[in-house]
């Protein structure tokens, strides 16, 4: 029962659904914590699994830092921009890319502050209020993903709250999404950039004033 896709009724009309692999998981957690994991079963009557792990006491200190940390790493939530018009600051170093992001987005709902390179936003994003980040990956002097890290430490030294970061990329399939997201990214966006995805994406992270307030009627 601790391998994968295994199961103790295996036959095609089992009456029980599943892979098999939530056991196998469990047991691989617990062996990498240097833990056991144990079972006992006695038929008609159930199971019983048993897991001992050899843990260290926290202290009142280690339970404080905690749940700083956890409250400084939490990620954002969508919720109505302070101002009548969500503030955007796009990182994006292409002339052509900012005038297509000016043309489809919509100007009741955002204000645009454009950075064209990744220092620049930095500088905008730790001396500004803004709702959300559109951050292309590629931009010379320093690129997307060092600039999210910045923002991110800045973030986490000042205790401020998280802005959402979307990535912004041409390179879907090259593992820049996956090094954005390591960075500090929360969503992606691919070029070239299209109304109904940059629309969609951005409602997942924020909400206008107005919009709130029809939600909430």
């Amino acid at each position: 029962i601790f391998t994968p896709f295994s199961q103790a009724e295996a036959s095609t009309t089992r009456r029980y659904g599943g892979t098999g692999l939530g056991l196998a998981i469990s047991h691989k957690i617990v062996t990498a914590m240097k833990g056991q994991f144990a079972v006992t079963s006695v038929l008609g009557k159930g199971s019983c699994f048993t897991v001992d792990l050899s843990l260290s006491r926290a202290t009142e200190q280690d339970l404080a830092s905690g749940d700083a940390e956890a409250q400084r790493a939490v990620k954002p939530v969508r919720a109505p921009c302070e101002t009548g018009r969500c503030r955007l600051l796009v990182a994006e170093d292409n002339e052509v890319n900012r005038l297509v992001i000016a043309a489809i987005a919509d100007e009741s709902r955002y204000s645009i502050t454009f950075a064209n390179d990744g220092e620049e936003a930095v500088k905008l994003a730790v001396a500004g209020e803004f709702d959300a980040i559109v951050m292309d990956i590629s931009m010379p002097v320093l690129d997307g993903i060092g600039a999210a890290e910045q923002i991110r430490a800045d973030e986490k030294a000042k205790g401020r709250p998280r802005v959402p970061i979307i990535a912004l990329t041409a390179h879907a399939l090259s593992g820049d999404r996956e090094k954005m997201v390591k960075a500090g990214a929360d969503d992606y966006m691919t070029k070239p950039i299209v109304k109904k995805a940059f629309d969609e994406t951005l409602e997942k992270w924020t909400v206008s004033a107005a919009a709130a307030q029809i939600q909430e009627a």
